[in-house]
């Protein structure tokens, strides 16, 4: 009975560096084809051959409006300008 004889520990973490990148790529290459196969839809009927005539409208609320949306909206734009003016040289250590 041979014995295998180990690899050089130099070609091992050669090696060992090339598997994660193998395995991404197969398991890229072969869940593509499923995850587009996966995404066909069924054609939907228009509601007109269905019998719905009338317009439908959502029920207009007389509490809220677009006052939270506004805030968000000025919120996350304060964030982001806040960013632009980051100091790059300051460390946790300041």
């Amino acid at each position: 009975m041979s014995r295998a004889t180990p690899l050089p520990p130099r070609r091992r973490s050669k090696l060992l560096s090339w598997l994660p990148a193998v395995l991404a790529a197969t398991a890229m290459l072969t869940l593509t084809p499923a995850a587009t196969l996966a995404a066909d839809e069924e054609v939907k009927p228009d509601a007109r051959e269905l019998g719905f005539l009338r317009d439908v409208a959502l029920p207009q609320s007389d509490r809220g409006g677009a006052a939270l949306s506004y805030f968000i909206l000025i919120g996350t734009t304060v964030l982001a300008v806040g960013v632009l003016f980051k100091n790059a040289n300051r460390t946790h250590l300041d």
